[in-house]
């Protein structure tokens, strides 16, 4: 029998399936703000939710050393215009939508891994929530 070990995207995926145990929750998206000069986007409230999925995401790919280590400070947003905007288009988005109010909520029950296709990010593949009571324990000598 030839034992071969798992891709680097198996093990990817194994890690973000790990990562998949959580709760659902309620997650608002609140206004719009911009990173100077090339994204426009909404702010989405940081809550525990969200805090808690990014954090098991981060535990499970850090074996991984997929996680750079001077990385900017956690953001959670959605973007609506990235890099492709011209200078003088961003700067016309920020005076038009700077004092716009938005607000919505919607129910996060999974997350996606997007893949860019070398002209835009597409959904690769959906990973839902599972139940934390139904987490394996891990195995001890002596618990």
């Amino acid at each position: 029998m030839k034992i071969t070990s798992l891709s680097q995207e198996e093990n990817f995926f194994s890690a973000l399936n790990n990562a998949a145990y959580s709760e659902s929750f309620d997650q608002i998206l609140l206004n719009f703000n911009s990173f100077p000069e090339h994204t426009f986007y909404i702010d989405a409230e940081q809550n525990q939710g969200i805090m808690n999925l990014k954090k098991q995401i981060d535990e499970e790919l850090k074996p991984m050393k997929l996680i750079e280590k001077n990385r900017p400070k956690f953001n959670p947003h959605v973007t609506l215009a990235f890099r492709d905007l011209k200078s003088d288009v961003y700067r016309e988005l920020i005076t038009e939508f700077k004092d716009r109010k938005f607000k919505r909520k919607f129910l996060v029950s999974a997350f996606s891994v997007y893949k860019h296709d070398g002209k835009r990010w597409q959904a690769f593949k959906e990973i839902p929530f599972k139940s934390p009571s139904e987490k394996p324990k891990p195995l001890t000598l002596f618990g």
